[in-house]
């Protein structure tokens, strides 16, 4: 669905406006650059104070805690957009990505044997207390409903295949169809249209990366997630272990993504790397996310927003830890996709 085809939504004009001017604060290219090609942690640090993240620097120095600052930020976005929207599935539909999340650091600390107090996040339906006790248990039902499928799922898929990565594919499986149940319950059809879109770009990646490996076709058809506008099928209808890539290519012409195969393709065989496919892709969801801008009245600039606040945030992390391990200034400017503004 075009942008412009939408139906304005008068009931949304107050918190149009009320994202329009906070959208002012957000960081535009140019913040993120400076940032970006800060020579040390201690100038990142001063420089996030600039630009209203002066807070962090505690978080930084106690050691890891910054993580939590950052949740603790987006947290109030998700309160702002539930005073905001009036719909709670789409509420529901930003909320259960942090629940899925946190199923996977249990199941995994589960399979492990250990125990753990790190690596979850705080925005989700559900609370960690609970979650945890009903994994510890084996008492799915006390779980969500998304959850006790995706945690049957996760569980089936590492029995068979002995690998955690195989867990979190099953659980993403069934987090994007959660989403798309709440959000299809809107009948917002550009925010379907956003979650299919990456839903594709995550397919694109997984198949790329299994091709660069030369995967077995059933490791395939079992990494790809449903419900994109490119289908399960058509990626394993192309796939031939040992063909170059240059040959994949010619096969995404007709479609949306043609120019980021095209280009992440290139770079990955000239430079063994991913980073120009991931940069893309997350490009591509900004570009459709800014379409939004042309939205007078609706739902889709206050969600658009906080998806934008949440990236926002998780940029930020990124240069925090790039800065910490003192990786080399190319590979994290590499890293940066374009932002909302």
């Amino acid at each position: 669905m075009d942008i412009l085809q939408l139906k304005e939504d008068r009931r949304y004009a107050y918190g149009v406006s009320r994202v329009r001017a906070l959208e002012l604060k957000l960081l535009d290219r140019a913040n993120l650059a400076q940032l970006a090609q800060a020579q040390s942690l201690d100038e990142l640090l001063h420089l996030l104070g600039d630009f209203g993240y002066g807070h962090l620097s505690s978080g930084v120095s106690s050691g890891g805690e910054w993580d939590k600052l950052l949740q603790q930020e987006y947290r109030e976005t998700i309160v702002l957009l539930e005073q905001l929207l009036e719909e709670p599935k789409l509420i529901r539909a930003l909320r259960i990505r942090d629940d899925f999340h946190n199923l996977k650091v249990f199941l995994k600390a589960r399979l492990s044997g250990r125990k753990t107090e790190v690596g979850f996040k705080i925005n989700g339906l559900m609370e960690l207390k609970d979650m945890g006790e009903a994994i510890e248990q084996q008492r799915f039902e006390l779980l969500i409903p998304p959850l006790q499928t995706a945690a049957r799922a996760a569980l089936a898929a590492f029995s068979r295949f002995e690998q955690p990565q195989y867990l979190e594919m099953a659980i993403d499986k069934e987090m994007y169809r959660a989403i798309l149940t709440e959000l299809t319950g809107t009948k917002n059809m550009f925010l379907v249209k956003l979650v299919r879109t990456e839903i594709d770009l995550i397919n694109i990646k997984a198949f790329l990366r299994l091709c660069w490996r030369r995967a077995e076709l059933e490791e395939m058809r079992f990494a790809l997630t449903e419900n994109g506008y490119l289908d399960r099928d058509f990626f394993c209808s192309i796939y031939s272990p040992g063909e170059p890539l240059e040959t994949l290519p010619p096969h995404f012409r007709y479609t949306d993504y043609a120019d980021l195969i095209k280009h992440g393709v290139s770079y990955l065989i000239s430079d063994n790397s991913f980073a120009r496919l991931e940069k893309l892709a997350d490009d591509h969801l900004g570009e459709l996310l800014r379409r939004t801008k042309l939205v007078t009245l609706g739902v889709e600039p206050i969600v658009a927003y906080g998806l934008a606040r949440k990236n926002e945030l998780r940029l930020l992390n990124f240069l925090i830890v790039a800065k910490l391990n003192k990786l080399p200034q190319p590979v994290i400017e590499e890293g940066l996709p374009d932002v909302y503004l």
